[in-house]
């Protein structure tokens, strides 16, 4: 399993405006983030249609975080982008052949669980206080 480039990407994006507290130009974020302009406008872009984040035009432009930190869940950001972590064809695809008979799909199910409980309810104010340390399962 690999997390995809632009969830990556925005996570990074995300937490550095929440930390801000303020627009950051487009510039200074890309670079920041070490990605090209364009590449920061492909990822700004869903994010913005989620609500996320505020693009802001002009020669002072740059983006803003939309919510406060603590509303902002990982979900969220997975949303944006219709992306899913998916293990194996069976956490997702119910119409899975062996799925009355695999002796591996509960444990594929109870991962994927863990993940909507665990990883996909995080904030960014988790993360940037670090509570995911301090609840370990």
């Amino acid at each position: 399993m690999k997390i995809n480039t632009k969830i990556r990407y925005a996570i990074r994006m995300l937490l550095l405006l929440a930390k801000a507290e303020t627009s950051i130009s487009a510039n200074l974020l890309a670079e920041t983030m070490n990605v090209s302009p364009k590449y920061l406008r492909k990822i700004s872009g869903a994010l913005e249609k989620k609500k996320l984040i505020v693009g802001i035009q002009g020669v002072y432009g740059g983006y803003k975080i939309s919510k406060k930190p603590s509303k902002i869940k990982i979900k969220d950001i997975f949303d944006a982008y219709d992306l899913d972590i998916s293990f194996t064809d069976c956490t997702r695809n119910k119409n899975c052949i062996l799925i009355e008979n695999c002796p591996a799909s509960e444990v594929w199910n109870y991962l994927y669980s863990m993940i909507e409980e665990r990883f996909y309810t995080l904030s960014l104010q988790d993360i940037i206080e670090k509570n995911y340390i301090k609840n370990k399962i």
